[in-house]
């Protein structure tokens, strides 16, 4: 009862932006990194969030993004737009660099790190 509803915002192929209402959702880019990169949501729908700001996680010192998995470092996916073959989405690598160029294999053994607002 006190995970509360958060819109949150895709920007598609195209300059589309997607509104979705959800209790649980993948961060964007941005939301980590605080910066602007190509096909992400970005400055102007949302901020990076107070956590890896305090952090701080920057493109040049992004190792407090990372996330782990039975004591090793592990990636985990993000929100994003990107998709071509079987490269279908952004992610953080196991080093907290977030893959950017291309998308992380449908193959992968990305995990996830799911966020939510508590009201």
């Amino acid at each position: 009862n006190n995970i509360i509803d958060t819109y949150t915002l895709t920007t598609r192929s195209g300059g589309t932006v997607t509104r979705r209402n959800n209790k649980l959702y993948f961060l964007a880019p941005f939301e980590i990194m605080g910066t602007q990169r190509a096909d992400y949501v970005n400055s102007s729908m949302t901020r990076q969030l107070d956590y890896y700001l305090s952090i701080p996680v920057t493109p040049t010192s992004y190792s407090g993004a990372i996330k782990k998995y039975n004591g090793s470092n592990y990636g985990w996916w993000l929100r994003s737009s990107y998709g071509y073959g079987n490269r279908q989405g952004k992610s953080v690598e196991s080093n907290g660099f977030i893959r950017d160029n291309d998308g992380t294999s449908v193959y992968s053994t990305t995990g996830v790190s799911p966020a939510f607002r508590i009201g």
